[in-house]
């Protein structure tokens, strides 16, 4: 038995200092009439923006009465685009029309406006730094 020595395992080490985190609360307004779930979406580059691959960070709220909120958490400080849509389906993903046109209302950082689809990366991109940063949007739909 001596021969068997066990090390302790270190606990992992945290990438960023703590307190380096960033948070963001997005506060979302649109119609009244409009419920359902809000689903908020971070992406780091260009190309996961315009992809269906996953967000880095993801949130949900609900929407009842013309307003709703998602609070994200954890999130490394920096520039990222942001995707919000309303789902009033309940069903998990944005529903499209015609010609991909989303039939559910949306938003995107800095209330990027959609002229032939979702605003460029570069518009949606919202900058956090360390701490918590709250931002409001409108929902954009019929």
């Amino acid at each position: 038995l001596a021969a068997c020595r066990v090390e302790p395992i270190a606990p992992p080490k945290p990438t960023a200092p703590p307190g380096s985190a960033a948070s963001l609360r997005i506060e979302v307004t649109g119609r009244k009439e409009w419920e359902g779930t809000l689903r908020a979406a971070l992406y780091g580059t260009r190309e996961t923006y315009r992809s269906s691959a996953p967000p880095l960070h993801s949130g949900t709220g609900t929407f009842l009465h013309g307003e709703g909120v998602v609070d994200l958490g954890g999130i490394e400080p920096g520039a990222w685009a942001l995707k919000v849509h309303l789902d009033l389906f309940v069903d998990g993903e944005v529903d499209r029309g015609r010609g991909g046109i989303p039939t559910e209302p949306v938003a995107y950082g800095n209330d990027a406006p959609i002229e032939l689809g979702p605003p460029p990366f570069e518009k949606a991109l919202i900058k956090l730094g360390p701490g918590p940063t709250t931002i409001t949007l409108r929902l954009l739909g019929s």
